[in-house]
């Protein structure tokens, strides 16, 4: 048994079309109003493509999800007041993270079953580093990771907000971006959901909001939390850049681990 872990550009299209050649040094770049145009330092992206290792090929444009601002408060105490916001594209409104939908990420992260066993994923990891070692953290760059946890078509729509099962950093009711940075931020590994499913959809049975438009099996099958087996798993990341100094950041990647059973 063994498996596969794809980078996706999430968009709606064929797999051949929105899977990123990280092995050939395709990734995500990130931009000012326009591509190629720079980030001043201490601002945030306004734009996400997929480009090669340089950041000089242009290519697809996704949805671009720009840090906001911080959390104010802790998981599980916080009032809308206080959430974690993101920016996604020319919206003129922030939303609170936890509104955010899948879709609406630039990066899906795809473990794929190789021989269609169904599998059990967990401790997963991502790190943002400097393309060499990923106990190090980029220089000249802060990067603000979020996991999106909503499998909906409108954001926060009718209180049908994060899904119950999330990562061990995350609250269902709140939350916040993981801050990596040279010398502070929230430290290197970042959690992630385990086992979350295919398209993201896998929650925990007492989720009745998310459960109940579903038919008896679906609700079945999606609602096994961190013991869900499927050939399939899906994340969903919000990512936004911000340099710390002038200049291309070219020494700067995401790596992603995780155990499957």
């Amino acid at each position: 048994m063994a498996a596969n872990i794809e980078f996706h550009a999430n968009i709606k299209a064929t797999d051949n079309q929105t899977q990123i050649q990280h092995g050939a040094g395709s990734g995500l770049g990130f931009y000012g109003s326009t591509f190629s145009s720079a980030i001043a330092i201490g601002s945030v992206n306004q734009t996400t493509f997929v480009t090669n290792a340089t950041g000089t090929n242009q290519g697809t444009q996704l949805h671009n999800t720009a840090y906001a601002n911080a959390s104010a408060d802790s998981p599980g105490s916080s009032t809308d007041a206080s959430e974690s916001f993101v920016k996604v594209d020319a919206a003129v409104s922030n939303i609170n993270l936890r509104d955010l939908p899948n879709y609406k990420c630039p990066l899906n992260i795809r473990l794929l079953s190789d021989d269609g066993t169904a599998v059990q994923v967990r401790n997963c990891k991502l790190t943002i580093y400097d393309k060499t070692n990923i106990a190090n953290h980029a220089s000249g760059v802060t990067t603000y990771v979020c996991e999106a946890r909503h499998p909906h078509t409108v954001e926060g729509s009718a209180g049908q907000y994060a899904l119950a099962h999330v990562s061990s950093r995350s609250d269902p009711s709140h939350f916040t971006w993981h801050m990596f940075q040279n010398g502070g931020g929230n430290g290197i590994e970042m959690p992630l959901t385990d086992s979350p499913g295919i398209s993201g959809f896998n929650t925990n049975g007492g989720d009745i909001t998310h459960l109940s438009g579903l038919s008896a099996s679906e609700q079945s099958s999606f609602s096994q939390g961190s013991t869900h087996t499927s050939t399939r798993h899906d994340w969903f990341i919000a990512i936004s850049s911000s340099p710390d100094t002038i200049g291309s950041k070219q020494d700067y990647a995401l790596y992603f681990e995780a155990e499957y059973l």
